[in-house]
């Protein structure tokens, strides 16, 4: 008998999609390497949160407040993680798996390829039924507080090959961001239940 199951690794990236909060676009490019130990790769998902310690003219969002530099992700007074960094606008977004592209071109992600990357995943019937994509997180809800960006690796990985992810984009919100990467790969276990086996 064989099991297929699905791990998480998470890693949390601080200061390095902007400082602060400014009066225009931040426009600040970011490189993510994650390390290279993970096998047959399905998705990477990645979560803005708002960065709150300060920024390069020493300005402190919560100055006169107990949080003091607590970001979003770990306050208690705020909804995330439930919630994403509000207004986040990512663009020129791409993912590479091992040394390849997951998308043809650097792309400005918005609701409509959350909507084409979320079938892929639940995709029953060549993704011509939508049970996963249930209406939840709608146009306004994506814009404003769950800008999740969500990208399918599982057509260009390698099963039993370790390979690295590389996350690249353009934080153009006018606040910058702390980065949560989620990255989903695939196990498999055999169990032979003769000799009781694993």
């Amino acid at each position: 008998m064989k099991v297929t199951f699905q791990f998480c690794y998470a890693q949390y990236f601080t200061q390095r999609a902007g400082l602060g909060i400014s009066d225009s676009q931040q426009q600040v490019s970011f490189n993510l390497q994650l390390s290279a130990f993970q096998k047959n790769i399905k998705q990477v998902i990645v979560i803005p949160f708002s960065q709150t310690s300060g920024d390069t003219l020493g300005r402190r969002h919560f100055l006169n407040t107990s949080a003091k530099g607590t970001g979003q992700f770990h306050s208690p007074f705020d909804s995330a993680p439930w919630t994403a960094q509000p207004g986040s606008a990512i663009r020129n977004f791409q993912v590479q798996v091992g040394n390849d592209n997951v998308f043809s071109k650097t792309i400005d992600y918005d609701y409509e390829m959350f909507n084409d990357e979320i079938r892929k995943m639940g995709a029953v019937n060549g993704a011509q039924t939508h049970q996963i994509d249930n209406g939840l997180l709608d146009l306004q809800k994506y814009s404003n507080i769950h800008h999740y960006i969500v990208a399918d690796c599982s057509r260009i990985t390698v099963k039993d090959v370790p390979q690295s992810v590389q996350v690249s984009d353009i934080n153009g919100s006018n606040q910058g961001a702390n980065l949560l990467v989620l990255i989903v790969y695939e196990r498999e276990m055999s169990f032979d239940r003769l000799t009781g086996e694993v």
